[in-house]
C-alpha cells in the first residue's frame, strides 16, 4: 500500500509541475485561498441556515457531502480538518437528508454520540422515510443503552422497510437496514433481554415478521449471528470461545488477502495511467516547443525584412533629384535615372510586402497552433490532478479497510477462553455485536449521489 501511497504524491507532483510549466507561459489561472474558520466539534442541527435551492452554495451540496465524507476517510486528526467541516456545514440542501447524514456518519466514526444524534433527529423531522437515519438514530440509542428508545425506533424501520418512498434509498442500503435490525432484535433477544420487558420485545418481534420474504433474509442471518454468538460467548465454554476466535482470525485474514488484491491491482493500473499521461505531455511539450521556435524564427524574419522594406522607403526619401538648368529645364537624362531608380526601389519595397504577409499569415497560424497545444496541456495537467485526487481517495478508503481489519484482528485476539465477571459484561454490551463500518457506509451513501 505504501507503494500506491507514492503514486498518489507523484501525481500530485507531476500534476504540480505541469502548472508550474503553464503558468510560466502564461496560460494558467491563478489559484487561490480560503479562510476556513474553526472547529472543535462535528457541527450539529443547531448551526444550520436555510438557504434557497436557487441559491450557488446550495447547488453545489453533491461536492460539498463528498468533502464530508472524505474528511470521514481521513480522520479528524487536526484543527485544521475540523475547521474545514465546520464551513462546509452550515448551508445545506433543506430538501435532501444525504447531506446531513454524511455529517451523521463521520460523527459515529469520531464516537461523538451527542452530535450524531442530533443531526439524525433533524433528518428524520425532515425526511421520516430516510431509512439510513432511522438506522443510525436506533444503533445511537442502543450504543447509549437507551434500549426503550431505540425499539420505537426498530419499530418504524422494519414499518418503513417495505413502506419507503423515498427515491434516494438504495436497494443496498434497504438490505443494510434490514441486516441491523435483524442484529438490534438478536440483541434484544438475548444479550440485551435483561432491562427490557418482554411484552416490549415481543411487539416488535410481531412487527418484523411483517417484513417481506426479500427482507427477511439478511434480517434472519444477523438475527441468528446475534444469538449464535452469545450463546458462544456465555454457554458453550472454553473450546467453543477458541473456536470463535480462529474464526475471528481467519475471516481477518480472509479481508486481508482481499485488501491486498485491491491494492496490488489499483497500484498497477496507477502505473499504467502515470505512464500514459507522462508520455501525453511530453509528446505534447515536443509539439509546443517546435511550434513555439517556429514563432521566434518567423517573428525574426519578419524583423529583419520590415528592417530591409524600411532602408528602401528611406533610399526613396533620399534619392538625388534631376537636375535642371538655369533655365529651369529638367534634365531628361538625369530624370530618366531618378524614376528607373525610383521604381527600382518600389518594386523592392513590393516584394518585401508580399514576404511580411506571407510571414504574417504563417505566424499567426503558429500561434493558432500554439493555443490548440497548450489547450491539450491543461487537459493533461486537469487530468493528472483528477487521477492524483482519485488516487488519494482510494487510499483513504484503503487506510480505512486497514484499519477496520486491524480492529477485527485485535478484537480476535481479545477473546479470551476463560469467561469472566467482566468478559460476561462484555457479552451483554451492544458494542460486542454492532458492526458498525464507516468505510462500508459511506461508500452505500457516496452510490445515490447524483451522478454529474
Amino acid at each position: 500500500m505504501r507503494k500506491l501511497f507514492q503514486l498518489t504524491t507523484l501525481f500530485i507532483v507531476f500534476a504540480a509541475g505541469c502548472r508550474s510549466v503553464l503558468e510560466a507561459q502564461e496560460v494558467s489561472p491563478k489559484a487561490s485561498s480560503q479562510d476556513l474558520g474553526s472547529a472543535d466539534k462535528i457541527p450539529s442541527t443547531t448551526t444550520v441556515t436555510k438557504v434557497s435551492n436557487a441559491t450557488p452554495e446550495n447547488k453545489n451540496w453533491i461536492e460539498r457531502t463528498k468533502r464530508i465524507l472524505e474528511i470521514g476517510i481521513a480522520g479528524l486528526t487536526n484543527a485544521e480538518q475540523k475547521k474545514e467541516l465546520l464551513k462546509l456545514r452550515p448551508v445545506v440542501a433543506a430538501d435532501d437528508p444525504r447531506f446531513v447524514f454524511a455529517f451523521v456518519l463521520v460523527a459515529m466514526k469520531e464516537k461523538e454520540w451527542a452530535s450524531a444524534l442530533k443531526n439524525t433527529t433533524e433528518v428524520l423531522e425532515r425526511h421520516k422515510d430516510y431509512l439510513p437515519a432511522r438506522v443510525a438514530n436506533a444503533r445511537l440509542l442502543l450504543t447509549q443503552d437507551k434500549k426503550l428508545a431505540a425499539v420505537a425506533e426498530l419499530e418504524l424501520l422494519a414499518k418503513g422497510l417495505d413502506d419507503t418512498s423515498s427515491a434516494i434509498v438504495s436497494s443496498d442500503q434497504l438490505s443494510f437496514a434490514a441486516r441491523f435490525l435483524g442484529l438490534a432484535v438478536g440483541f434484544l433477544e438475548g444479550p440485551g433481554k435483561e432491562s427490557i420487558k418482554a411484552t416490549t420485545l415481543q411487539a416488535l418481534i410481531a412487527e418484523t415478521d411483517k417484513i417481506s420474504p426479500a427482507h427477511q433474509g439478511p434480517f434472519s442471518e444477523a438475527r441468528m449471528a446475534v444469538m449464535s454468538e452469545y450463546e458462544t460467548l456465555v454457554d458453550k465454554g472454553e473450546q467453543a470461545l477458541a473456536d470463535l476466535r480462529q474464526g475471528k482470525v481467519e475471516d481477518a485474514e480472509d479481508r486481508r488477502k482481499e485488501l491486498e488484491l485491491q491494492v496490488a491491482k489499483t497500484e498497477a493500473e496507477a502505473i499504467a495511467a502515470k505512464k500514459q499521461i507522462e508520455s501525453n505531455w511530453a509528446t505534447t511539450t515536443t509539439r509546443w516547443n517546435v511550434v513555439w521556435s517556429n514563432c521566434q524564427s518567423l517573428r525574426q524574419s519578419a524583423i529583419t525584412w520590415q528592417s530591409n522594406r524600411d532602408q528602401a522607403a528611406r533610399s526613396i526619401a533620399t534619392l538625388r533629384q534631376p537636375r535642371v538648368d538655369k533655365n529651369g529645364n529638367v534634365d531628361r537624362n538625369d530624370e530618366s535615372r531618378y524614376l528607373a531608380e525610383q521604381q527600382r526601389l518600389n518594386i523592392r519595397i513590393a516584394d518585401i510586402d508580399g514576404r511580411l504577409g506571407r510571414l504574417s499569415a504563417d505566424y499567426n497560424l503558429a500561434i493558432q497552433n500554439g493555443m490548440a497545444i497548450e489547450k491539450q496541456m491543461n487537459a493533461i495537467q486537469v487530468q493528472a490532478q483528477q487521477l492524483g485526487m482519485t488516487l488519494a481517495a482510494m487510499n483513504g478508503s484503503f487506510v480505512q479497510a486497514d484499519q477496520f481489519i486491524k480492529a477485527k484482528e485485535k478484537s480476535a485476539k481479545k477473546i479470551d477462553p476463560k469467561l469472566s465477571g467482566s468478559k460476561l459484561r462484555q457479552a451483554r454490551a451492544f458494542s460486542t455485536y454492532d458492526d458498525f463500518n464507516f468505510h462500508k457506509e459511506q461508500t452505500l451513501l457516496a452510490d445515490t449521489l447524483p451522478k454529474e
